[in-house]
């Protein structure tokens, strides 16, 4: 994963995270999330989101997303105004049926920031503002 050292989030890293993997029905929360700081808000309670322990680290998982990646940080790589955080997987969670032989099924299809306002889903490209206007995907 890639942090912005200015980000708040950069500043709560320790050595452990948790990638909880959203589906389209998440999107606006998806989108709530990335758009405030947990710096002055509880992302959690603004949400509506589920926190849920994790199997081994630290970090919630997000009860909401089908399944979740625990990681350990095993390296971080500056690079000017980010960092490339290297993580090692310690577990993986989630919905039984949305993983089969150690790997996603081809049945979830999580989504994806491409940038601003724009998510991909399977091969469905969206749009927070259109998908708010009613017109669906782009």
């Amino acid at each position: 994963m890639s942090v912005s050292l200015k980000r708040y989030t950069y500043e709560c890293l320790t050595d452990e995270f948790v990638i909880n993997l959203p589906t389209r029905e998440l999107l606006e929360q998806v989108w709530a999330v990335g758009t405030r700081s947990g710096r002055n808000v509880d992302k959690f309670q603004a949400t509506g989101l589920t926190p849920i322990p994790a199997v081994v680290v630290k970090p919630p998982r997000i009860a909401e997303c089908p399944t979740h990646v625990e990681c350990r940080i095993v390296d971080r790589i500056d690079t000017g105004d980010h960092t490339i955080v290297v993580g090692e997987v310690v577990a993986k969670s989630g919905d039984p049926d949305a993983m089969k032989d150690g790997a996603l099924n081809e049945r979830i299809e999580p989504l994806f920031h491409l940038g601003g306002k724009k998510f991909l889903c399977g091969r469905e490209r969206l749009d927070v503002d259109r998908l708010r206007r009613g017109k669906g995907s782009v």
